[in-house]
This record gives C-alpha cells, sequence and structure tokens, in this order.
C-alpha cells in the first residue's frame, strides 16, 4: 500500500516488509555508507543534495520552492551520480541515476512518494548542467514484492542495498532486474540491460 497513514515509528518490526534495511540510526550514518562505496572505484561522479525543479505539477499540487544561486527550486535529491568512462565500458547504459537516502526502518512509501516527484522534475548540476533522472533509487531497501515491485519497475524507481554477506551496494529495479553489484574491493558488475517501464495506456 502506498498511502501511509500516521503511525507510531516505535510500532514497525525490525526487517518488515518494504521498511528501510541495515542498521543505520539517521540519515547521515546511511549517508556516510552509501558514499564510502560510490565513491570507491572511481565508476560515478558523486554530487550530493542536488537542486531541482518540477516541469510538470499536478492539478491543484502546492508547489514548494526555495531560492539557492540566485535560481528558485522545489526539490532536493540526496543524490545524483553521473557514470564515468570506466562504468560506461563496463556496458552501463542507464545514464545518471538519482538515490533517495533513508535512515532504518524507514517506511519505502516515504521516499517513493519523493520519487514520483522527481520523476516529473529536472536537476541542476555544477555549472548549469541540468539533466532529466530516466532512473531513481531509494537507499538502504531490499527488493520490494509482488504488486509494489511492478509499480516501481512501471515507474523506473529502484532499490539498493548493502549486502549483509559480502558488504557489497547491490542496485535493483522491479522484481529480479540486477542492474549493478558494485563491491568494496573496487570492482564492479552491470547487469543486463533492461527495457522496463516502457508500457503505456491499457494492458
Amino acid at each position: 500500500m502506498i498511502n501511509t497513514p500516521d503511525r507510531d515509528d516505535a510500532n514497525i518490526p525490525p526487517n518488515a516488509p518494504n521498511v528501510a534495511c541495515g542498521d543505520f540510526a539517521n540519515e547521515d550514518d546511511s549517508c556516510a555508507a552509501f558514499d564510502a562505496i560510490v565513491e570507491s572505484g572511481g565508476f560515478w561522479s558523486v554530487h550530493k543534495e542536488v537542486n531541482g525543479c518540477s516541469i510538470q505539477n499536478y492539478a491543484f499540487q502546492e508547489a514548494k520552492t526555495y531560492t539557492a544561486n540566485g535560481m528558485r527550486f522545489g526539490y532536493r535529491i540526496d543524490r545524483v551520480l553521473v557514470p564515468t568512462n570506466t562504468l560506461i565500458r563496463q556496458g552501463w547504459k542507464h545514464g545518471p541515476i538519482g538515490v533517495e537516502l533513508k535512515r532504518s526502518d524507514e517506511l519505502f512509501a516515504v521516499p517513493f512518494q519523493q520519487c514520483v516527484d522527481y520523476r516529473r522534475s529536472v536537476f541542476v548540476l555544477p555549472h548549469n548542467f541540468t539533466l532529466y533522472l530516466d532512473l531513481l533509487f531509494v537507499f538502504p531497501y531490499e527488493t520490494p514484492t509482488g504488486e509494489l515491485a511492478s509499480l516501481c519497475s512501471q515507474n523506473r524507481i529502484g532499490n539498493a542495498f548493502i549486502n549483509t554477506w559480502d558488504g557489497s551496494l547491490k542496485f535493483y529495479c522491479g522484481n529480479d532486474y540486477r542492474l549493478l553489484t558494485q563491491h568494496k574491493d573496487g570492482k564492479v558488475e552491470v547487469g543486463s540491460f533492461k527495457t522496463f517501464g516502457r508500457k503505456a495506456g491499457a494492458r
């Protein structure tokens, strides 16, 4: 279920389905663990706290705005990862990606709703390089199942988590679409290219 009523976080059982995994007491810890891996190996150019603005608001949607560097924005995503030539040569074909980072035990609905907004936005990198993020991830979440996995796949909103067995960082989208595994020793495995999330209209 995507809509979440007000709830008491203390009542969420550990490792419950569609709840952030790991042992990160706050977002700073989550960010540190994520950055430690993605900043190694030379596979990504990492941009933090990237400003963006909506290019398509829903009717009656309340638009949030703030000013930074003399420009007006509405959103700020935690990370934008731009693939380097090293990763592209390994077979990466999905372009830049966005990542929203949360503490452990945060419900999946929270970053999912943020990413739905980010899908209708553009983000601005240094020197006013503006880009649309075709693929977004939430961390640290294991792969959702059932209808939620299908919904994520169609919206190209994936999940990322650190494997407890070997400490590798894995990026998935949908049920079984493993897009990338980045190991702590600097190696990377790129999954096969998938064309998910392209259907429109009646099924």
